[in-house]
This record gives C-alpha cells, sequence and structure tokens, in this order.
C-alpha cells in the first residue's frame, strides 16, 4: 500500500508549518521543469484558470478528485467481494462463468477482472487501453479472444473467462502403479485407485469424479498423459467413436484446459497411440473393482 499523508495539502500550508517551525527543506529540482506535464499543469495551466475562471478552482477540482477516488474505492471493494463469490481461484488463475459477469453491470464486471488480476500480484494490470479490450471480451457476442496486460493474461473461451498467467504448467507423462495415488502438481489434482472385492449390493459409482473399471482385466500400471492432436476414444455406450477435441469442446472445457485434462490409458503402447476406454458398469460384473478419483 502506497501512503501519500501531505497528498491533500498545499503547498504554500506546507511551506508555512515548516517555517513557523524553523525547520529547512529540500526541494527536488524537477518539480520545475516544464518538460514534465504535471509542471505545465501546475505552474501555467492552473494558475490561468485561477485568473481566468474563479480563484477557488483548484479547491474546487480537489474536492471533485476526492469525490471521484471514493467511488473508485467503493467500486474495488465491491468488485474484490463478488470475485470471491462467483470466481474460482486455482492453478490456472482466476477463472469465472461469462454469464455470471453478465449479470452485473459492465463497469463492476469489468473491476472484476482487474481485481483477480490484482490478486494474483499485478496492480497495474489492465489499466488504460487493455480496458477497451477487456470490455469486448465480456460483449454478449463474443465467443473467443485473449488480451496480455501487465503481466497477466485475460482470455475467453466460449462460457468461461480466465485471468491469469500467460503460460500454464504442461501437464507431463506419469505412471501410476494401481491401486496407489498419484499426484499430478501440475493441474493441481490427485488421482486415487483402489481395488476392493465386489459386494453382491455394489453399484458403479456415478459421480463425475469417479470411474469403476474390472480389476481383473487392468495393468498393474497405468499411464496418464495429456491429450495429443488425433486422439480418439470409444465413449461407453456409444455408437461410434469420437474426437476427443470435439468431445472437450461439448463438453464446454476451455482451451486453456484442453491440454492439460489427465487422460488414463490401460496398456498404452510406447508411441502413446490412441486409446479407448469404457466408463460405468460392464455387463458382466467382475469379482473386484478399481476406483479412481
Amino acid at each position: 500500500m502506497l501512503i501519500r499523508p501531505l497528498l491533500g495539502a498545499r503547498r504554500a500550508d506546507v511551506e508555512a508549518h515548516l517555517r513557523k517551525r524553523g525547520l529547512r527543506w529540500v526541494e527536488d529540482a524537477s518539480n520545475r521543469d516544464p518538460r514534465f506535464l504535471r509542471n505545465r499543469i501546475r505552474h501555467e495551466v492552473l494558475p490561468f484558470l485561477a485568473q481566468a475562471v474563479e480563484p477557488s478552482i483548484v479547491d474546487r477540482l480537489a474536492r471533485s478528485a476526492a469525490l471521484v477516488r471514493g467511488m473508485v474505492d467503493d467500486l474495488e471493494r465491491a468488485a474484490a467481494r463478488e470475485l470471491r463469490q462467483v470466481g474460482q481461484r486455482g492453478a490456472a488463475g482466476w477463472v469465472l462463468k461469462v454469464s455470471d459477469l453478465a449479470a452485473y453491470p459492465l463497469e463492476l464486471a469489468v473491476e472484476m477482472a482487474r481485481q483477480a488480476g490484482r490478486d494474483l500480484g499485478h496492480s497495474g494490470a489492465l489499466r488504460g487501453h487493455a480496458q477497451k479490450t477487456l470490455r469486448r471480451l465480456l460483449a454478449p457476442g463474443a465467443a473467443r479472444g485473449s488480451l496480455r496486460a501487465g503481466g497477466v493474461t485475460v482470455e475467453r473461451s466460449g462460457p468461461w473467462l480466465r485471468v491469469g498467467p500467460s503460460r500454464l504448467p504442461p501437464l507431463g507423462p506419469h505412471d501410476f502403479p494401481v491401486p496407489g495415488e498419484l499426484a499430478l502438481p501440475e493441474v493441481g489434482m490427485m488421482l486415487e485407485a483402489r481395488s476392493f472385492p465386489r459386494a453382491q449390493d455394489y453399484v458403479a459409482p456415478r459421480e463425475a469424479g469417479r470411474a469403476a473399471f474390472d480389476a481383473d482385466l487392468l495393468p498393474s500400471r497405468l499411464h496418464v498423459r495429456p491429450r495429443r492432436r488425433g486422439d480418439r476414444f470409444a465413449p461407453f455406450g456409444g455408437p461410434a467413436d469420437r474426437r476427443l477435441k470435439s468431445f472437450f469442446i461439448d463438453a464446454g472445457v476451455p482451451r486453456w484446459e484442453r491440454e492439460r485434462v489427465p487422460l488414463l490409458e490401460a496398456g498404452a503402447t510406447s508411441s502413446g497411440s490412441q486409446g479407448s476406454g469404457e466408463v460405468g458398469p460392464r455387463p458382466s460384473a467382475p469379482e473386484r473393482s478399481v476406483s479412481s478419483r
């Protein structure tokens, strides 16, 4: 935080205070250099306005500036509060639904994106010219686009908006001994596999983050890798195989996450050929099953 305790004090008042107490001061010679815009305003524009318009013009401008500063402070506080209500912060930075942002006034939505960059440590991000581009990204008809400003990347992919670092850690290949656990710190995830005898009343899980397979048909080591170009898979119960890219698009997976979604392969070859998988109950239930979270 930058504190300027004398920002609202007039120069004449400061000098009078110092003289009264017998204190000396040093003046920066650059304060009178007309090459700087602030000095031309201070020594030329403001004296002219005081003479031509009103002697108290400086006080009036100062009051107006204080009023605007208070309004900006309120906007920043509201944006920081709402960001934590509708946004999610993770390995990719801040991710928000465009539909959630559309429910706010545009200025508040724009400030929420700026507050996301500020929360990531980029206090000067998304100011000036970046504001115009950011408004275009939040427009109802926009589908995709990005901007970089102040060390922050803002990108929109379908219904999602991300504010975060320009480069996300890529997902690397991993061997996954099962049963066991596998940490994927680059994407902030943990995979867990358990093997257990199937009970008579066992029902395959229907949770989004869990799948069940026949443990007797699985190798002792699985392979985890990111998507490769041309990957296809056969969905369980589907009529035919599908391109994984098309599946991600239809599922609403944003562009920045499509190369970071862990793919679990059984019996993968060293060349990483196309794989297929089945999720859900099998026609003849096995005696053992394995689940992955």
